[in-house]
């Protein structure tokens, strides 16, 4: 996953990114996969925001994370977790919060896209990458459409 993910960053020229992961073994071991190839590419973390699983300990810290997405300088953020979980939280805080970022993620979160109360307005793209390549249907059209460089 974080090859692809990184092909992406290539592909766009963003070399400025935002990291946002669950506190579990998948978030760290993504966070340990992704950072030692984006350093051989050139790709630099902004932050790290790693959600604890907890949801007291979430809502204590949650104006630390908030406060990072929204002074921080990258336009793209990736996010690594599961949904229906305290990263899902986040995600709706931010998206209440209007930060306007190009949000990249897995295909697990496609659902999030289809609920009513999601509006695509708020963010300024939801890119969900899927495990399988079989999956990755029309992203040539979509990598071609795509107005990227006013995030660089």
């Amino acid at each position: 996953m974080s090859h692809g993910m990184v092909s992406l960053m290539l592909h766009f020229r963003w070399t400025w990114i935002g990291l946002v992961i669950s506190d579990d073994d998948q978030g760290i071991q993504f966070l340990s996969d992704s950072t030692e190839e984006m350093q051989r590419h050139g790709i630099c973390l902004a932050f790290v925001n790693v959600i604890p699983e907890n949801m007291h300990i979430h809502v204590t810290r949650a104006k630390t994370y908030d406060k990072q997405i929204m002074t921080s300088s990258a336009k793209v953020v990736i996010i690594y977790g599961e949904m229906n979980s305290t990263l899902e939280v986040s995600f709706r805080r931010w998206e209440y919060l209007f930060a306007h970022r190009i949000w990249i993620t897995t295909s697990q979160w496609d659902v999030i896209t289809i609920k009513r109360d999601f509006n695509l307005d708020f963010f300024m793209g939801l890119s969900l990458l899927h495990t399988t390549k079989v999956r990755l249907l029309n992203l040539g059209i979509f990598l071609q459409t795509m107005k990227t460089n006013k995030y660089q």
